[in-house]
């Protein structure tokens, strides 16, 4: 019985992930720009306070801005890089995912 209810709810995530792929943005990927990233990597302050935010240390920031993680890209750090006086076109480089590949 669990097992049968395993599948159903696998199937269902996997149908509404199909679903949402079909969304115009499909191609696109939101990319931090390397200005915050720079920013990130520089200022001492700036990532000490964006670690605050996140309640994770200063390092593990430092390096999720290196390998350019998806954390640094949550809707709360984004209100964050709004606050310190970013745009939309200061936070993100809109690529073709087709290209970067």
């Amino acid at each position: 019985m669990h097992n049968i209810k395993i599948r159903y709810i696998f199937v269902c995530i996997k149908s509404q992930q199909d679903i949402y792929g079909q969304n115009k943005r499909k191609n696109m990927k939101y990319l931090l720009s390397q200005k915050i990233l720079d920013r990130i990597l520089s200022d001492n302050e700036f990532s000490l306070e964006l670690s605050q935010r996140l309640k994770r240390r200063q390092e593990s920031i430092i390096r999720a801005a290196k390998r350019q993680s998806n954390i640094l890209r949550l809707p709360e750090q984004i209100a964050f890089y709004k606050e310190k006086g970013y745009t939309d076109d200061d936070i993100f480089d809109i690529a073709n995912e087709k290209s970067a590949e």
